[in-house]
């Protein structure tokens, strides 16, 4: 059995033609026996909209970039909340600065307006230069990531979608040989690096010269895997 984990945006979902091509040679290569793994940083509301429109089928789903594991009965097999200590330091900071445009923060399923069971945490800022500061600052808080994106900081636990394909794994059984990941931007980088890895032809320049083998796209990774 192998254990093929995707990312979507830019991957699995490189462009419309490309996406029906993955998904029917997905569905033959769990009708062998393999499994398949959706790895993104989306929200499960947002990726499930996706699935729900292109019928992809899948074994495990994870969102929030490793955040949450559903199986493909969509239950949640796993989560990492950000503490109630931890949230209280990050919103202890936020207030004491004016540059805070809106927080946003994610539960299990979307977006809430309740601080509870949060994933991750969305800090919009009102212009570059704060968002840049604000990231420093909070980037060195214990044992947490935080990511940066224009005015945007997204932060939650030290989680990255390796460990959750490690804790497939154990649930699974397979060998790290028998893995298989795919994707094009830094978040992917872990498991491209842990797992047999390839990055997406037109990845990120982030992903170059990481001595990452590179895949045209997900069923060209396919064939290769079945080759095997």
């Amino acid at each position: 059995m192998k254990l093929l984990v995707s990312d979507y945006d830019g991957t699995f979902n490189s462009d419309l033609r490309n996406l029906r091509i993955n998904i029917k040679t997905i569905e033959k290569f769990r009708k062998k026996g393999n499994k398949f793994v959706i790895n993104t940083g989306r929200c499960y509301e947002s990726i499930k909209k996706e699935i729900d429109l292109y019928k992809i089928k899948y074994d495990y789903l994870v969102c929030n970039n490793g955040l949450i594991v559903f199986d493909c009965n969509n239950n949640v097999l796993t989560s990492s909340c950000l503490s109630n200590n931890k949230l209280n330091l990050i919103n202890s900071y936020i207030d004491k600065n004016n540059y805070v445009k809106k927080k946003s923060p994610y539960d299990f399923y979307s977006i809430s307006d309740k601080f509870e069971n949060v994933l991750e945490l969305c800090i919009s800022f009102k212009n570059i230069k704060s968002t840049k500061l604000a990231h420093q600052e909070l980037s060195s808080m214990h044992d947490i990531l935080c990511y940066r994106y224009l005015n945007k900081i997204f932060i939650s636990n030290n989680i990255t979608k390796s460990d959750a394909v490690s804790f497939i794994q154990n649930l699974e059984d397979v060998s790290n040989e028998d893995i298989y990941t795919v994707g094009d931007n830094i978040n992917d980088l872990e498991m491209l690096q842990d797992f047999n890895g390839y990055k997406m032809l037109y990845s990120y320049p982030c992903l170059w010269f990481k001595k990452i083998k590179t895949t045209r796209e997900v069923h060209t990774l396919v064939k290769k895997i079945n080759k095997r």
